[in-house]
């Protein structure tokens, strides 16, 4: 199975972002990535999709393609 989630600057992923689908990873993310961007960032990209997820990239913010297999 296959699935999408956010990965920090520093290479930690954010687990409240996992979902199967990548648009929905950034709807989730968007809350978290705002909160930690500050108030500036929040309030120049409010209802500002596509380049509120450009400018999160450019900062180091990513959604990733995970692989989820069952452990045995």
């Amino acid at each position: 199975m296959n699935a999408w989630m956010l990965q920090t600057p520093e290479g930690h992923l954010v687990a409240g972002t996992l979902t199967e689908e990548k648009d929905q990873a950034w709807m989730k993310a968007f809350p978290y990535v705002a909160g930690q961007l500050g108030e500036e960032w929040t309030a120049r990209f409010w209802k500002r999709w596509n380049p509120a997820i450009r400018s999160a990239h450019r900062k180091g913010w990513r959604i990733v393609k995970l692989e989820i297999k069952v452990a045995e």
